[in-house]
């Protein structure tokens, strides 16, 4: 009888076993599809993009950013205009000077592309891979812009709203130095940061304080 028990035991503990190698397997295979299917996708315009060309983009915005020459919005849902094609693509960084529409708006964006830099060498902080990553495939600096449908309601946009607030607030409490830094670790905005300041945190290796502060902030609050 003992030894039944244990032959059983045993098969139990070899079915786990191949459970688990068929989950990590089905888990690798789906991980290298969706990888291979966002490649082809991505392939399909981005070699016709060409830095410094007049293109024109349209999605609908779904975050903004302060940043010390004006706004950056970010669209998603995107489609670019190449060889008289509208081809959809992945998420686009649209550089503006005013900002004048709100989250959940769809703008159409002529103006000129810009691809993200690529290291140039072993070390070296890789710009293309870090948006790539976020599905941000290359940027445009505006120079007209059509609304096809503006969203005045967005929650996303109230929220910005706020933080953008309490940031001009404490830049101008504590002066653009001292206020930048505040406001990087209070409000999470890292745009209005000194660039020397930003760039001694991060060769540094200690840029993370900034994202452990914000948390501590959010917990405490």
């Amino acid at each position: 009888m003992l030894v039944g028990i244990r032959k059983f035991v045993k098969r139990q503990k070899l079915k786990k076993a191949f459970v688990k190698i068929v989950f990590f397997i089905s888990i690798f295979i789906i991980a290298y599809l969706h990888t291979k299917n966002e490649i082809e996708f991505r392939d399909n315009y981005y070699s016709l993009l060409e830095d410094g060309k007049e293109s024109i983009v349209w999605g609908q915005i779904y975050k903004k950013e302060l940043k010390t020459f004006g706004y950056a919005y970010y669209l998603t849902d995107c489609y670019v205009s190449l060889s008289n094609e509208n081809i959809p693509c992945n998420n686009v960084m649209i550089y503006v000077n005013n900002d004048d529409y709100s989250i959940g708006s769809t703008i159409k964006v002529s103006g000129k592309v810009s691809k993200f830099n690529q290291a140039s060498n072993e070390g070296q902080f890789d710009l293309e891979s870090f948006y790539h990553s976020q599905k941000i495939d290359f940027s445009v600096k505006a120079e007209y812009i059509e609304c096809l449908n503006y969203n005045s309601k967005s929650i996303r946009q109230k929220l910005f709203d706020v933080k953008n607030y309490l940031t001009n607030s404490t830049i101008f409490a504590s002066g653009e130095k001292d206020g930048g830094i505040l406001s990087a670790m209070l409000w999470g905005n890292k745009s209005l940061m000194d660039g020397e300041i930003k760039e001694l945190y991060s060769d540094s290796g200690i840029s993370h304080i900034l994202a452990i502060f914000i948390l501590c902030t959010i917990i405490n609050l």
